[in-house]
């Protein structure tokens, strides 16, 4: 009798660490996904955002006005689209000067955030200028 006894509780126990094991996994893919998985990279331009001028973006020349401008168009992106996940080192927005641009490195889904960001920052930043232009 004690036999079948043992035998129910490492049953029990075998069927509860295959329990874990599962949400072990569930977990472990969406911390993947999320966060470890190599991105894809984009090239978004944002020098009118920026308002860097043409001279700063010649071919060759990289000014100190540019670069501060794109690093905190870079900041602020980091600080506004999923800001968990920059840290990892799988993640980065690079600013390149040249062509007053941002570099992202990130997921097709953070892309698509990226994406209507800017478009967002866009329309408030055009909208704002051509009511500044009419005025009466």
């Amino acid at each position: 009798m004690p036999i079948r006894a043992v035998n129910r509780f490492t049953i029990r126990r075998m069927l509860i660490l295959i329990a874990l094991l599962a949400v072990a996994l569930g977990v472990g893919r969406w911390v993947y996904w999320r966060y470890l998985r190599q991105g894809v990279v984009h090239t978004y331009y944002v020098g009118d955002l920026a308002e860097i001028p043409p001279a700063a973006t010649r071919p060759g020349v990289i000014s100190p006005q540019a670069l501060a401008t794109l690093n905190g168009e870079a900041d602020l992106l980091k600080s506004s689209i999923t800001p968990d996940v920059w840290w990892l080192g799988t993640r980065s927005v690079s600013p390149f000067p040249t062509s007053a641009a941002l570099v992202v490195r990130h997921t097709e889904a953070g892309h698509a955030q990226v994406a209507e960001w800017l478009r967002r920052r866009r329309d408030l930043f055009y909208k704002a200028r051509n009511s500044s232009s009419v005025a009466p």
